[in-house]
C-alpha cells in the first residue's frame, strides 16, 4: 500500500482509492500524531 495514485500500476490497490479517501488517511495521520506525539512513528523502539 502506498498514498501514490500516480504509481497505480505499481500499487494495484490505490486504483480504488479517490482523493476523498486520501483526505481522510491524512487526516486520521495527523490526528494520530496529536494524540499520541510520544510514541507515533517510533516503530519497535518506543515502550
Amino acid at each position: 500500500f502506498h498514498p501514490s495514485t500516480k504509481s497505480a500500476d505499481v500499487f494495484p490497490y490505490m486504483r480504488n482509492v479517490s482523493q476523498d479517501d486520501l483526505r481522510n488517511m491524512a487526516g486520521y495521520i495527523l490526528y494520530e500524531i496529536n494524540q499520541r506525539p510520544d510514541t507515533w512513528g517510533c516503530g519497535k523502539v518506543c515502550n
